[in-house]
Order: C-alpha cells, then sequence, then structure tokens
C-alpha cells in the first residue's frame, strides 16, 4: 500500500507539476458555536448546492424549439430533421451543464448518443459560430433566456 500511494503521489506530482505531500497542508475545520452562524453556514450550502443542478434538457430543448419555431420532440430525437436547431441544442446543454453533469448522461438524455458524440458536436459548434455571427447571436441569446 505504501508503494502504491508512493508512486501515485510521484504520478500526481508530476503531471499537476506540484511537489511534496498529496494530501499536505492543514484540513480546515470551523468550529460552530452559535446558531446563527449554522445558519448562515446552512444557506450558503444550500445556495452552492443549487448551482450544481444541472439544468433540463427540455427546458433548453424548449428554448432551442421556440427560437426555431419547432416543437421540443422533434429536436430531442436522435435522428432530427431540424439539424441546425440539434446542433445548437447540443451546444447549449454543453455549455450549461458541463461541470453538473458528464458528456454520456448529456448524451442519453439527447436522444441516446453517446458522450463522445456530445464532445465532437460542441468542437464543431465552436467553430461554426467563429464563422457565423448570426448563429453566435442566437446562441447567445438562447442562453441569457435560459440564465434568467
Amino acid at each position: 500500500m505504501q508503494r502504491f500511494n508512493t508512486a501515485y503521489s510521484t504520478y500526481f506530482n508530476i503531471r499537476h507539476h506540484r511537489v511534496g505531500h498529496l494530501y499536505q497542508g492543514r484540513f480546515k475545520g470551523l468550529l460552530v458555536e452559535a446558531d446563527e452562524y449554522l445558519q448562515e453556514l446552512s444557506r450558503e450550502f444550500t445556495h452552492l448546492k443549487t448551482i450544481r443542478i444541472p439544468k433540463p434538457i427540455k427546458e433548453i430543448a424548449e428554448a432551442v424549439a421556440e427560437e426555431y419555431g419547432l416543437k421540443s420532440g422533434e429536436i430531442i430525437k436522435k435522428y432530427s430533421k431540424h439539424r441546425e436547431a440539434r446542433l445548437v441544442l447540443l451546444e447549449i446543454c454543453y455549455r450549461l451543464n458541463l461541470r453538473k453533469m458528464s458528456t454520456r448522461e448529456m448524451g442519453t438524455d439527447l436522444g441516446g448518443i453517446s458522450g463522445e458524440q456530445v464532445s465532437q458536436v460542441h468542437k464543431v459548434m465552436q467553430t461554426r459560430i467563429k464563422q457565423e455571427r448570426k448563429l453566435a447571436k442566437r446562441v447567445e441569446k438562447i442562453i441569457s433566456r435560459l440564465q434568467t
């Protein structure tokens, strides 16, 4: 076990350009004596917890469908006839939910595609958004509508 920990610490330190023990440093534990302080901490924790909740795919699909004048069920399908709306849906899902859910989970919710396909669509859309100003404005408009 010691050899494993040493080897992993060395690997991690090289990879992240660090030195020293992997678990060095002090653990920061705070003593909560007053009820008011406990309430403050619980409010902050609850607020942080809500930030990590992913935006529902159906809600994003409805916003994209509204922008394109379609029904949301039409663009969630894996083989949608509305290619640009589907690509915009995938891009917005990627942007809003990347740190909150895996690309594999996104793909499953988006009609059963793989996480790799979600990443590939994101790369394609980044290139298209840089080239097409109208598309960039459309994506930003939908995102701003979803974040309010």
